[in-house]
């Protein structure tokens, strides 16, 4: 290897370890890949597969990642099985992609460990499919945090589809519409659409049709072909039936803020689906307090729930249950079995048997559907076992 080679291998490497790998200049890479150099190979290959910064290329793609990964590159060998495991750029064959992808495993594992944020992703894509290892969305969401971390678009998107369906981590679209969002800016067309349509439907965020209009329109424009029609198909679509508006949140808090309990009780769903809004659970736990002030039964067993769960508010057992008995003096069936259960088995107050038939008794006569009678008194059965019969 020439000493241009070595430095131009250790400049790349050093970029990539800063996620700057997109501001080699395209004539540098193509320079230093047609000497041989096989981090350039690859580096090419991968914009021209991706589309990042040029059109998208695949049969170029694939003649550089081919040649990188003869040279023992693994990352190459992974973007090859990915091909064939895809059929894009080859024949598709699912056997054969998974042995190759089993054969670069090592290799690529190392580098992820080593902090490779590229290699990370990839293991996280492995992790999703289960090819080469074992089926786990947790590792894969795991590996998708570090890349995405240290600034690698695709793992960004990737994190950001984890937050919008809820797999291996809490449904979040505000956090996924803010990962889509850094992806979009480093040019992924996908992202682009993603974070288009959030903005549009006001999911995890205030809604802003014309900013999703505007980014759709960026992607029309992307390098690579299917992003870009999907993209002109939306704006078509869009321009012929205007997305409709949602209701003026401003509005809705003034509301809230003077007492309508109703909106109060809205805006906590809203805060807690991220719907319209930013998601805020801490937000969405506010509005239910006041809701409780005026009485609300639901509110109180939904804000008990809240703290059971403990999800971006601090779990309190003994808070959940002082909302829970609100809840079930106010007559709500399900705080009446739940907190029943709760002085059964001392969660959040002492333990208190009696206490516990007493409203298993109330919540059987509140709901007298057969099913749900059936479930009630198995439960109401079960603490009357330890408790003395002369308290029944």
């Amino acid at each position: 290897m020439s000493n241009q080679s070595t430095r131009f291998t250790i400049l790349l490497l050093v970029c990539a370890s800063l996620q700057l790998t997109h501001a080699i200049p395209l004539d540098l890479l193509k320079q230093q890949a047609a000497d041989g150099n096989a981090t350039a190979q690859y580096e090419l290959g991968e914009r021209l597969y991706e589309a990042r910064g040029v059109p998208r290329d695949v049969p170029g793609a694939k003649q550089w990642i081919q040649k990188a990964a003869a040279r023992g590159n693994a990352k190459a060998q992974y973007r090859l099985a990915s091909m064939q495991f895809t059929g894009v750029g080859m024949t598709k064959d699912a056997e054969a992609s998974r042995k190759k992808f089993k054969e670069c495993l090592p290799a690529l594992e190392k580098l992820a460990k080593e902090g490779d944020a590229d290699a990370q992703g990839k293991m996280g894509v492995l992790h999703v499919l289960g090819v080469g290892v074992e089926r786990d969305d947790t590792k894969a969401v795991e590996y998708f945090q570090l890349a995405a971390g240290a600034g690698h678009a695709k793992s960004q998107e990737d994190l950001a589809q984890a937050y919008l369906s809820g797999r291996a981590l809490p449904r979040n679209p505000t956090l996924a519409g803010e990962w889509f969002e850094k992806a979009a800016q480093a040019g992924l067309g996908r992202a682009q659409i993603q974070l288009a349509i959030l903005y549009v439907q006001g999911q995890g965020r205030r809604q802003d049709i014309p900013a999703g209009l505007k980014w759709l329109e960026t992607a029309s424009t992307t390098g690579h072909p299917a992003h870009a029609a999907q993209a002109k198909d939306l704006l078509m679509r869009l321009k012929k039936n205007p997305p409709s508006k949602g209701p003026d949140i401003d509005a809705l808090i003034k509301q809230a803020e003077a007492g309508d309990l109703a909106v109060q009780k809205k805006l906590a769903l809203r805060f807690q689906a991220g719907d319209g809004v930013r998601l805020d659970l801490a937000k969405a736990a506010s509005w239910l307090h006041r809701a409780v002030q005026q009485g609300d039964a639901e509110a109180s067993y939904q804000l008990g729930g809240y703290f059971v769960i403990g999800r971006h508010i601090p779990k309190d057992m003994s808070q959940a249950a002082r909302y829970w008995r609100v809840a079930a003096w106010l007559g709500y069936p399900a705080a009446q079995v739940d907190f029943a259960v709760m002085c059964a088995k001392g969660d959040g107050l002492p333990k208190n048997l009696r206490e516990a038939y007493h409203w298993m008794l109330i919540a059987r006569r509140s709901d007298q559907t057969p099913r749900r009678q059936q479930i009630l008194r198995t439960l109401q059965s079960a603490i009357s076992k330890d408790l003395d019969p002369d308290l029944i």
